[in-house]
């Protein structure tokens, strides 16, 4: 089998080399009923206007369809059916154009040219109808920033749970639809960590944003291991000169700060940005209170912990993109990361033998990790004639170090004979690990750009060697020696092959997706203390099926299904079956039996207007795998196991309300089913969320934020809900000064403390657990960002030949 892959992956290269002259886009016809027409938008000096907002009237039917200019170049193209139209176009600072015109075939019209208004207006109001802004292709949606006022003047931190079903939770936290998210930002995938990727968006405000597409299915281009994409468009930089941003970040819980600035300089065909965050500080103190017995409550442990974790990071990003010519654009960058923790656990426990009180244990963990790391990246896009194909080309190569120096002083009293046992151990650990990936990608628009064919190859592979070295101190010599029980050395290796093959088209009303993607990846883990060596071999053939069906003229309204296949690797830590020690009566214990987990995820989901948006989700899991707690031998093991089928249904709504023109409502609703069957464990499990988002536009560009979760609980589809209402609200009032650039907010969130009353409990084989957590409440956040730029406009001709578009790569 692991031939068969490595040779379709050589196999693919070829079938891209051919792909160009195999696939004829005039073989793609458009339908007979729909005519394309197309035109550019200039001003009296013949330069190209962005954003006009075109609206093409039928006189038969009365029907509107609308579309706005190019941001690149003033184009616009839309299709409709044969008749006789009225075309309307408006921009702001532009006299409205007006004209009639009869359309029954592809027509590209003259240039057409607004005249400048004399007079200046002080204020401009434009309600911000998001159904106005939303196109839809098979797979994704893409919301237009620009054409909303209120999206304009907060971040794009705070526009992302305004949009349809996006969530954040009180950690920052972002999900699609209930599933995790994968940020892209101008086609580029992130890879700071969730915290500074939420500094970063919280920079960037809306009016510096093009548009921000909620990927629900993603096509085969995607790897198997994502659910869901978030993609932001940035606007693009139209000046030479420097356009940036200086934020910080400061919250109450129990302290941080994070200073970030993020600059792009544009000097003809260069572009240069950065991105630092050159000192990052966080204080956070969390209880947790724990039980974990067996079910004949013959033995139970209670534990009770304090956790202070203090952090001291920097994260660094430097890029250069450079514009070769019309077809040829390169790509490169450089991330820095660097980082200090420290955490310090104090543990209570009280053993429980019949409900009788057998031991008490008191254990102190302080631990000191560092780590540094870096990633390359270089990216290559050949444009290829005139059809709108490319080839593109991108390679990283990254190298990361942890060390970490663990200490436990445990204290173990019999209470039945009133003895004491002092244990005292340190555990040091040295991780390094290299990552290179590298991937070449064809993509060949139709006719009309109507649709478009992708296919590529990649290759991944990753190294981790892990050395542990486990000491006790011997009272006697008062020495610290060497432990071979909990010393260990570990190595594990990856590698993935790819190839993919994806078709993007649309017939009538339908549009769809089709594609197919393989995944061969072979793992490899050695074990020094056991001498034990884990090989894996996964091959997944992973098919892609997404349709939608616009049910009305404006296409505004839809109906679509989609059919996804992925799977999940066990985390690489996990297959070493060493033990390491967490204090007397806890281990944790790799298994090298764990096996990948497939999953298939059915979606149905129905658009009105785009206004009301309706989902349904099927998925369904097979060999799930998760961390468990089980007592063995009056001793509690932490470990991943495979454990079985699950099957979890997903009902989401969401739409956001005009109620006036200061008051705008976002409801974002999602219900889940959860069924999760196996040897070891039988449940069935119902949560609901139901986040509501008031925001009031005030006088003298105040912005109130009111938001209310309403929720039974969280569930990760093992343990059980809460079994009373959680209402979790937050409250922030943001505001801009010096003519905008200046942008703050203060935010309260978590007002009741309802995070605090988080319950987890489940029942594995003969144990039940159960666990809650207090944190501090409530959060008090303030942050503010200050956009800055200077510079000079290049002249057209110039602007032309130097464009840039980080999107390229």
């Amino acid at each position: 089998m692991s031939i068969t892959y490595k040779g379709f992956f050589i196999i693919s290269l070829l079938l891209i080399q051919q792909a160009h002259t195999q696939i004829n886009p005039d073989s793609f016809e458009s339908n007979k009923n729909i005519i394309i027409v197309r035109s550019k938008i200039l001003d009296t000096k013949n330069a190209y206007i962005p954003y006009a907002n075109i609206v093409f009237i039928n006189l038969k039917t009365e029907d509107k369809a609308g579309v706005i200019s190019n941001e690149d170049d003033g184009v616009f193209s839309i299709e409709l059916i044969p008749g006789e139209y009225i075309v309307q176009i408006s921009v702001l600072g532009y006299s409205k154009y007006t004209k009639n015109y009869h359309f029954f075939k592809d027509t590209v019209l003259k240039d057409i040219v607004l005249q400048e208004q004399n007079e200046q207006l002080d204020e401009v109001i434009i309600k911000g109808d998001i159904s106005k802004n939303i196109k839809h292709s098979a797979t994704s949606m893409t919301i237009n920033i620009q054409n909303d006022t209120l999206y304009k003047k907060i971040s794009a931190a705070d526009i992302l749970p305004l949009l349809p079903g996006v969530q954040i939770d009180q950690e920052g936290s972002v999900t699609l639809e209930g599933e995790p998210v994968t940020f892209l930002m101008n086609g580029k995938r992130q890879r700071m960590s969730s915290d500074i990727l939420m500094m970063l968006l919280e920079s960037i405000q809306g009016d510096g944003l093009k548009s921000v597409e909620l990927i629900n299915t993603p096509s085969a281009k995607y790897s198997g291991r994502i659910k869901k994409v978030i993609d932001i468009n940035l606007k693009k930089q139209r000046e030479d000169g420097i356009v940036g941003s200086v934020s910080t970040r400061v919250n109450n819980a129990d302290f941080s700060i994070m200073p970030l600035i993020s600059i792009n300089y544009k000097t003809g065909k260069f572009v240069f940005t950065v991105s630092s965050m050159p000192y990052f500080y966080s204080k956070r103190t969390t209880s947790f209170f724990t039980n974990r017995q067996l079910l004949d409550n013959s033995l139970s442990f209670d534990d009770e912990q304090e956790n202070l974790r203090k952090s001291t990071n920097s994260f660094n990003e430097f890029g250069v993109d450079y514009t070769i010519n019309k077809k040829h654009s390169v790509s490169v960058g450089i991330s820095l990361d660097n980082g200090n923790n420290e955490s310090g656990i104090d543990y209570i426990t009280n053993q429980f033998a019949f409900e009788a009180l057998t031991n008490q244990q008191f254990t102190t963990n302080a631990n000191k990790t560092h780590n540094d790391g870096y990633t390359l990246d270089f990216g290559y896009r050949y444009d290829i004639g005139e059809q709108g194909a490319r080839l593109d080309f991108a390679s990283s190569y990254g190298e990361n170090t942890l060390d970490s120096d663990l200490l436990n002083e445990n204290e173990l009293i019999d209470v039945s004979d009133d003895t004491t046992v002092y244990e005292n151990n340190r555990d040091g650990q040295n991780q390094k690990n290299k990552q290179f990936s590298s991937r070449l990608d064809y993509v060949l628009s139709l006719k009309d750009k109507k649709g478009k064919f992708e296919s590529g190859i990649k290759y991944d592979d990753l190294s981790i060697t892990d050395a542990n070295i486990f000491e006790s101190f011997n009272t006697d010599t008062n020495v610290y020696n060497i432990d071979t029980d909990f010393t260990n050395s570990f190595e594990y290796n990856e590698q993935v092959y790819t190839s993919y093959a994806s078709f993007d088209s649309s017939h009538k009303k339908l549009k769809y997706s089709l594609g197919l993607r393989l995944e061969h990846v072979e793992t490899q883990s050695f074990s020094e203390t056991t001498n034990q060596t884990f090989n894996n071999t996964f091959s997944n053939i992973l098919p892609v099926i997404s349709l939608k069906y616009m049910t009305n003229e404006k296409q505004t309204s839809n109906i679509s299904l989609s059919y996804r296949k992925g799977y999940n690797l066990p985390p690489y830590i996990q297959l070493n079956p060493f033990e390491t020690f967490v204090n007397s009566n806890t281990i944790k214990r790799g298994n090298p039996e764990l096996t990948q987990n497939i999953y298939h995820l059915l979606r149905l989901s129905h658009t009105i207007n785009n206004k009301y948006f309706f989902t349904l989700n099927a998925n369904f899991y097979t060999n799930l795998f998760q961390t468990t707690q089980i007592l063995e031998d009056d001793i509690t093991v932490i470990s991943y196991q495979n454990l079985g089928k699950r099957s979890l249904y997903k009902a989401s709504f969401s739409t956001t309300l005009n109620l006036y023109a200061w008051w705008r409502l976002n409801v974002n609703s999602m219900f889940n089913y959860s069924v999760l069957k196996s040897m070891s464990v039988d449940n069935s499990i119902f949560t609901w969320v139901t986040p509501t988002t008031n925001t009031f536009t005030l006088p003298n560009n105040y912005i109130i934020n009111l938001s209310t979760y309403f929720s039974n609980g969280d569930s990760s589809g093992l343990d059980t809900p809460n079994s009373f209402l959680r209402v979790s609200t937050s409250i922030s009032l943001s505001k801009r000064f010096f003519s905008n650039k200046l942008s703050t907010r203060i935010g309260i969130s978590d007002i009741f403390g309802a995070t605090n009353k988080n319950e987890s409990s489940y029942i594995i084989d003969n144990t039940s657990y159960s666990s809650r957590v207090l944190i501090q409440n409530p959060r008090i956040s303030f942050r503010a960002s200050y956009n800055f730029s200077s510079g000079k406009k290049v002249n057209k001709k110039a602007k032309k030949s130097s464009a840039v578009d980080g999107s390229r790569f």
